[in-house]
């Protein structure tokens, strides 16, 4: 009985392999195709839409698409690598975030709030690491969605969500519409359309296009009705989840708000007491940044912004130092 089993494993093994060479040698699956704008790609994960390509490099003088000069790191953001098992005696933070926390228009890595923030602790408590999976365009929804795939094999101890008062809407610049435009103009099949697993097997393909009938509209539509996900107000129910998933994995959620830098106004105020509000009703710690940027901005002659949403270098400075003093003041480094 051992013998059946095992010459049938090997049989069966043997014509996944002979089905799979001869699709490929006749051309029998339609091909993949793989599309990216600047330094992002399409994601198969709905809720996240898009994603950085890893090891991405760029060294030129137009950023659009492109946020930062230099190298990314193996899942693409502007950080360094970091060994997944986390050190001993290391307090672990991730950061979720946007353009802010991917640092837009600050030209040196060393010079972002998530860098400054890891000097900072370690000069204050010790040993402490800091993750950046700031990503510029994100939202609530991306962001957790992020989390939850990418960087919960980190056990971080604290996740700081960087909060900007756009977090309620798609807002990245057009990298969704540029990477479907160039998806749609394309003869192949997107690789993230497919199981990522999978997706390059031509038998794989040959079945789920051929034998299946599945068309590459059929797809593209199904694309299109999930990224219509992202363009929803997810703020509530990205909480929720972030509440359940830091309940389930043991780590605290310090929700950090950066406030527009710009003439104060009714609305934005609302917007402040509102994320106040959400930080409280799910048991997150909560810093609202903009007395410690007002204060800032008071004893410095550089300015703390670069455009009313992103912080300079002194804003990232700024920041860090608040976010800091803030996790040492409630002992959140245990």
């Amino acid at each position: 009985m051992r013998k059946k089993s095992i010459l049938l494993i090997v049989g069966l093994v043997a014509g996944l392999g002979i089905s799979e060479v001869v699709i490929s040698a006749f051309g029998l699956a339609p091909e993949i195709t793989l599309i990216s704008v600047g330094r992002f790609q399409l994601s198969p994960n709905p809720n996240i839409g898009y994603e950085p390509v890893p090891f991405f490099e760029y060294s030129g003088e137009d950023l659009k698409f492109y946020e930062f000069r230099g190298k990314s790191n193996s899942l693409g953001f502007r950080d360094r690598e970091h060994r997944i098992e986390k050190p001993e005696g290391t307090y672990r933070i991730l950061i979720l975030g946007d353009s802010i926390s991917m640092g837009l228009m600050v030209k040196d890595d060393e010079d972002i709030f998530p860098n400054v923030l890891e000097r900072r602790l370690k000069t204050l408590q010790g040993n402490a690491e800091v993750l950046n999976f700031g990503v510029s365009g994100y939202n609530t929804r991306q962001e957790v969605a992020t989390l939850i795939q990418k960087g919960l094999v980190y056990d971080p101890d604290l996740v700081v969500v960087q909060y900007c008062l756009n977090d309620r809407m798609e807002m990245n610049g057009g990298i969704i519409r540029e990477l479907c435009a160039l998806e749609n103009s394309r003869a192949g099949i997107e690789n993230s359309l497919l199981n990522p697993l999978l997706s390059r097997s031509a038998l794989y393909r040959f079945l789920y296009f051929r034998v299946l009938h599945r068309t590459r509209e059929q797809k593209l539509k199904q694309r299109e009705e999930t990224l219509a996900l992202l363009k929803q107000d997810s703020v509530e129910e990205s909480f929720q989840l972030l509440r359940a998933t830091a309940s389930e994995h043991d780590f605290d959620v310090l929700v950090a708000v950066f406030p527009v830098f710009a003439k104060v106004s009714d609305i934005r105020l609302a917007e402040h007491r509102r994320i106040a509000h959400l930080s409280s009703a799910n048991g997150f710690f909560h810093l609202d940044l903009s007395k410690a940027f007002t204060e800032c901005s008071q004893q410095s002659e550089e300015s703390i912004s670069l455009d009313p949403l992103h912080p300079s270098v002194s804003g990232h400075a700024c920041a860090a130092t608040a976010i800091a003093d803030y996790i040492s003041q409630h002992r959140l480094m245990k």
